[in-house]
């Protein structure tokens, strides 16, 4: 038997399941219930099998999130989540 690691393992793409208000947007709206509903789906389909491993560190459910100024906005994810429509959840 092989030696076991800690690990941690990718879902990418969990962001497209977020709206995006407009097509130039880099930001999806993550407080969104259809986001959290994806989420939740995907968490169970990839993570389940892995609940009782004890070498499993996380998942990550997405990459190059625009948390601040970068090669796709010259925004702060706050200055992109205030764009949002007045009655996004992203923006409450």
């Amino acid at each position: 038997m092989g030696q076991r690691v800690p690990h941690a393992s990718v879902i990418l793409n969990s962001a497209m399941w977020a709206p995006r208000y407009t097509p130039e947007s880099v930001i999806t709206d993550y407080w969104s219930p259809m986001f959290a509903e994806h989420a939740a789906a995907m968490a169970e389909q990839y993570a389940g099998p892995y609940v009782d491993d004890p070498w499993l560190i996380g998942f990550f459910l997405d990459n190059e999130l625009a948390w601040v100024p970068n090669w796709t906005t010259q925004l702060t994810v706050l200055q992109l989540c205030v764009d949002f429509p007045a009655d996004a959840p992203g923006r409450a």
